[in-house]
């Protein structure tokens, strides 16, 4: 038992508890999550001292090694889920591909319960070329070959049309998918081989090979199956960064605001509504942001952006231009400054993810010391600016 399983064993079942109340949003998200589970079940199983206290506490050899397998085949029945639901949501929770699942998990039971074991906490390496124990592994590779195969198509099908973290996520299970179903291959085909032989011993080198292929696959999977929660992570992210800007500007233009249900912080993370709040904070603020755009003179971004080089602000300058002209706005606001025939400018991306990160970029630094010190030095008639850009007697200031 490595220190490297130990933290692969960790962190899925840190994923697994965390994970839990998306159970309750649908076929998919709780596909997902019984996909960790299993392969958490399965690497847990495999630790010594794991495996040694099933065997010992039940009294039945090689038990371990069963529900390893029978953890595998969820985890593997699981992952194909994922697939056919996110192309097919409306399709039967249950069909043939379930069925399958089943009667593989009840041969290797019955096979298992038919064959001679040896005390041993793994039997399939130390009984190679007999019968029963090489049915057994047969019919887990061959279950296991044959929708690892199916999977990586699908998987590679549904990354097509795609984008971002769900592509690279699809393309990810793909890959992972092709390793297993390469793996199942070659063991099927060693354990032919091997059938009938008088071997003590398994083959050492194709063994290294087919674990090194098994470790990558199930790397690759677990890897394909945390990028939804990595986009979760970083929407819930962007949500927070957002939000002092978005109180900000809508305590100014409080008409723009969108009924929404509130959701705790607590749940955010979790919460179906997380994708929904994330996109109407976006309209909320691009609709805010051209209210107010009727509160700065015209040639504000062009004075901001030279205010901001004078102040040796080495920072995303086009986030903190749009920062400045809305401080600008924001006291203008407040004092009841409107300024007569201000161009509305377009100032939205209509890609709302992509517009979500400019957003953001501007929240990171609305705070920003020199954002801040720009926006009062180009609204002071003291400043470097001589007279302000706001219309004598505005009052602004005053």
């Amino acid at each position: 038992m490595s220190a490297a399983e130990l933290a692969v064993v960790a962190a899925l079942w840190l994923v697994v508890a965390w994970r839990i109340p998306s159970l309750r949003q649908g076929l998919l998200q709780r596909a997902l999550w019984a996909a960790v589970a299993g392969l958490a079940v399965s690497m847990t199983v495999r630790l010594d001292p794991v495996s040694e206290l099933i065997d010992q506490s039940t009294g039945v050899p090689a038990l371990a090694t069963l529900i390893k397998h029978l953890a595998g085949i969820a985890a593997v029945a699981s992952v194909f889920d994922t697939v056919v639901i996110a192309q097919q949501p409306h399709r039967r929770p249950f069909g043939p591909r379930h069925l399958i699942s089943v009667t593989a998990a009840v041969a290797m039971c019955a096979l298992f319960a038919a064959m001679p074991r040896e005390d041993s906490t793994d039997f399939t390496d130390h009984a190679l070329g007999r019968p029963l124990p090489t049915a057994y592994q047969l019919v887990f590779e061959v279950y296991l070959g044959v929708t690892m195969a199916m999977a990586a198509a699908l998987f590679r099908a549904a990354s097509r049309p795609a984008a971002g973290l769900l592509r690279r996520g699809y393309l990810t299970l793909a890959l992972g998918t092709a390793i297993g179903a390469g793996y199942a291959l070659m063991r099927t085909a060693y354990l032919l081989i091997r059938l009938g032989t008088d071997a003590p011993a398994a083959d050492h080198a194709v063994l290294a090979v087919t674990d090194a292929l098994k470790y990558a696959a199930i790397l690759m999977i677990a890897a394909g199956l945390a990028l939804p929660a990595l986009r979760a992570f970083r929407e819930y992210r962007t949500l927070r960064r957002l939000d002092p800007l978005w109180r900000a500007v809508t305590a100014a233009t409080p008409d723009i605001v969108l009924n929404t249900t509130p959701v705790t912080r607590r749940l955010l993370l979790v919460s179906p509504q997380r994708r929904l709040l994330l996109l109407r904070r976006a309209v909320e603020l691009r609709d805010a942001m051209l209210v107010l755009r009727a509160h700065v003179p015209m040639g504000v971004r062009r004075q901001a952006r030279a205010a901001l080089v004078a102040a040796g602000f080495d920072g995303p300058l086009d986030a903190a231009v749009e920062a400045v002209w809305l401080h600008m706005a924001l006291s203008a606001v407040s004092r009841g400054v409107v300024l007569a025939d201000q161009p509305l400018d377009h100032i939205a991306d209509p890609d709302l993810d992509r517009d979500l990160r400019r957003l953001e970029g501007i929240a990171l630094v609305y705070r920003a010391p020199e954002v801040l010190h720009a926006a009062v030095l180009l609204t002071s008639p003291a400043g470097s600016f001589p007279g302000g850009l706001f219309p004598s007697g505005s009052g602004l200031w005053a």
